[in-house]
């Protein structure tokens, strides 16, 4: 299944994975291809990171970062053929689209009575990788661009460098989250906080959301939601 509104596809592939041990170690590993998700939200979007709950053993909640766009049209800064992509550099995997978000986004595993129910009404007859993750909440950020640019129809600059989740009690109290590295020459409550007087250079940001529901004012404390570096 697809949409007509994406020309780029963001994809996970779900693997199934068996290890054979003897004697206490692992002798044999094997696995296929069980299923995944197709991502289309925008018209063009690339996953960069994906986490989970490191804690957890089965059924995990996955939490995708993406750079997606509203636009379809050619990016002329990408990548020089025959040189391996740095996926922290946009330029090197967006061969489409402008004006780029971050995306975060959960998904989780369906059920095995949902898998069975589709299964046994042919839900699946279309061939191709059967869909065995769903999609639950996601939020889009974009940064606002500085004022020495305004009413420039260059939008601010934004790179993804890493997701990932992070258990931590606070107050005798589990208080996860979620933590985003970028880099950006744009500002606002998800990009290191308000803009900087005189500074319209690239700056890296990280910036904490909460597992739960998206929501990025994480902050318990005297702990702050985001920040520049």
């Amino acid at each position: 299944k697809g949409s007509r509104k994406a020309s780029t596809y963001g994809f996970m592939m779900d693997f199934d994975i068996e290890l054979t041990k003897k004697n206490g170690k692992v002798v044999d590993v094997s696995g296929k291809i069980d299923g995944g998700r197709l991502m289309y939200d925008f018209p063009v979007q690339y996953p960069i990171a994906v986490t989970t709950d490191p804690r957890s053993t089965s059924g995990k909640d996955m939490f995708v970062a993406l750079l997606s766009s509203p636009i379809h049209s050619q990016n002329n800064g990408q990548q020089t053929p025959g040189v391996h992509p740095d996926p922290t550099q946009n330029d090197d995997i967006t061969g489409y689209g402008k004006d780029f978000r971050v995306v975060i986004e959960m998904s989780q595993p369906k059920s095995q009575a949902t898998l069975d129910y589709e299964k046994e009404i042919g839900e699946f007859e279309e061939g191709g990788v059967r869909e065995t993750i769903v999609g639950g909440w996601k939020r889009a950020f974009s940064p606002s661009g500085s004022a020495e640019t305004s009413g420039s129809d260059t939008p601010p600059s934004l790179q993804v460098s890493d997701l990932i989740y992070v258990p931590r009690i606070v107050n005798s109290a589990r208080n996860d989250v979620l933590v985003l590295a970028g880099t950006t020459n744009g500002h606002g409550p998800e990009f290191g906080g308000p803009e900087t007087k005189g500074n319209s250079e690239n700056y890296g940001f990280i910036t904490k959301i909460n597992p739960t529901d998206g929501d990025t004012d994480a902050s318990i404390g005297e702990s702050v939601a985001t920040t520049r570096v």
